[in-house]
């Protein structure tokens, strides 16, 4: 796990479109899906989606740097769980995302833990 983040990343395709196909999902407050399953490591990889529908270059960036944050400050709770989880920001409405904090996204990824450890 040699990294300079707390975290590691999903990189190929592949994993994104096994985690959709064969993933369990997870629906937050915040307009957030996680798809996620387990992944036979001792720790979790992290990837997010934002389409174009979130927003111009300039807001998926912002949101893409909450993502992070607020991963990297809840590393050693997501570590534990050993998953593989994609944060799919959902189609809702024109603008949803354009106010959303960094401290919204961290609460999803709280509650996405919570929910997770509740029903798995």
């Amino acid at each position: 796990m040699e990294n300079s983040s707390s975290f590691i990343t999903l990189k190929s395709r592949s994993n994104y479109l096994s985690l959709r196909k064969s993933g369990h999902r997870i629906y937050t407050q915040h307009g957030l899906i996680f798809n996620f399953q387990s992944n036979n490591l001792s720790y979790s990889r992290l990837g997010w989606t934002l389409p174009r529908y979130v927003g111009n270059a300039v807001q998926r960036n912002r949101l893409k740097r909450y993502c992070r944050e607020s991963s990297r400050k809840l590393s050693h709770k997501i570590n534990s769980l050993c998953l593989d989880v994609n944060i799919v920001f959902a189609k809702k409405g024109k603008d949803q995302f354009k106010n959303l904090r960094c401290i919204e996204v961290e609460e999803s990824i709280n509650e996405f833990i919570t929910k997770y450890k509740k029903k798995y």
